[in-house]
């Protein structure tokens, strides 16, 4: 018995060593500027082209959209694929003049492959006329970003809990 609560302590000794604390060159947080001096360039053209788009929906200014969304770029996060980069241009204009106070934060991201994830938090006063209710909203969201080898995205993705989801629904749908 003795023998075997020893190599039981031994090896979970050795499986919290060996998950010890490594670095990934390939992992930013807004906080760990250390952890993003080591990435790489295309990792850093991936995060940028993110924070450009991110811009452009608080800004609508879709002038820089071109040199970072590919043309044939594919928006999956809404109730119907939004096709084209000038289809994502044309939804940002829109929305921004829906939204005038549109903000959004960036609370942590991760580079990993062809692949950015953000944890996003959104706020501002809808005026009511895109499917949600009138009125100041404030929620998150996971936003899932694929790049090409060009560095520029192709695809996106929108992930919300429920609840934040509800926050759109219009009161009668409730």
């Amino acid at each position: 018995m003795k023998k075997l609560l020893i190599l039981v302590l031994s090896s979970g000794l050795f499986v919290m060593m060996s998950c010890g604390d490594k670095k990934d060159s390939t992992a930013t947080t807004t906080d760990n500027k250390s952890v993003e001096n080591e990435m790489n360039a295309a990792d850093k053209a991936k995060l940028d082209a993110f924070n450009t788009v991110s811009n452009a929906f608080q800004t609508g200014d879709v002038s820089k959209i071109d040199a970072v969304v590919a043309e044939d770029f594919v928006d999956h996060g809404d109730m119907k694929d939004v096709k084209g980069r000038d289809s994502l241009k044309a939804m940002i204009v829109a929305m921004h003049a829906k939204i005038k106070d549109a903000k959004t934060e960036t609370l942590d991201q991760v580079v990993s492959g062809d692949y950015v994830y953000a944890w996003m938090r959104y706020s501002g006063t809808s005026d009511g006329s895109m499917g949600m209710p009138a009125g100041p909203y404030n929620m998150s969201a996971i936003e899932l970003v694929k790049f090409n080898n060009d560095n520029k995205a192709i695809e996106h993705w929108a992930f919300m809990e429920m609840r934040e989801m509800m926050k759109m629904m219009p009161p009668a749908a409730k």
